[in-house]
């Protein structure tokens, strides 16, 4: 299968499988779960052929970083978008005009500002992508428990906190589908917030492997 098509299809079961958990009103430790259940799988299934990023964040952090070719980064991310909106397609078709995609949204119980929502979503992607970069080299199966874990616990704490987006895709593919106003209007903190985090990853950790050598 060609690497595109795969992450393609990746980020499609992650976002599709997340965002259903999310719009059949599950609750924080089952939405974190099934995402980082998810990804878990999919490293094990896509890791040795694409890396398993699902993730634009993921994909512009292993670039900078110097394990993703120039060549491949923008179909990457490009195949990641269009894979997430399909998943939001496919939901919409399953649940019906008026439900919830899964967007997301600050919590209505949550304490912080936009722009404080804006500094968790980056720092937790930077976390994780961090946490994608340095278990590159680990075996697929040690490098899946690792990321899914991983990803399971930044859910459980952004869920509540900031809404939990983390992946530029899997936050905008909803707005796409549903062009839900309020969360169309948050859009910004869930792709630049990750964006950020997942980029100073990248460049943190290309600077320390240049030292290191």
């Amino acid at each position: 299968m060609n690497k595109y098509i795969a992450e393609g299809i990746g980020t499609f079961l992650l976002v599709f499988l997340g965002t259903l958990a999310a719009a059949l009103g599950g609750g924080v430790f089952s939405i974190a779960l099934t995402f980082g259940v998810t990804l878990l799988v999919l490293i094990l299934l896509l890791g040795p052929k694409t890396g398993a990023h699902v993730n634009p964040a993921v994909s512009l952090g292993a670039w900078i970083r110097g394990d993703l070719s120039s060549h491949d980064v923008l179909p990457y991310i490009i195949a990641q978008f269009f894979g997430a909106i399909a998943g939001s397609i496919i939901l919409f078709l399953l649940v019906g005009r008026g439900h919830s995609l899964g967007e997301v949204l600050l919590p209505p119980e949550s304490p912080l500002t936009f722009f404080q929502a804006f500094i968790v979503e980056g720092a937790l992607s930077f976390f994780f992508v961090a946490s994608v970069l340095l278990v590159r080299d680990l075996p697929t199966k040690k490098a899946a428990c690792v990321v899914g874990g991983v990803l399971f616990l930044v859910h459980l704490l952004a869920l509540p906190l900031s809404g939990g987006g983390l992946n530029p895709a899997r936050a905008i593919a909803p707005v796409v589908v549903s062009a839900e106003p309020a969360a169309s209007a948050l859009l910004w903190i869930f792709v630049s917030g990750p964006f950020l985090g997942g980029m100073i990853a990248g460049f943190l950790l290309r600077r320390k492997r240049v030292l290191g050598r």
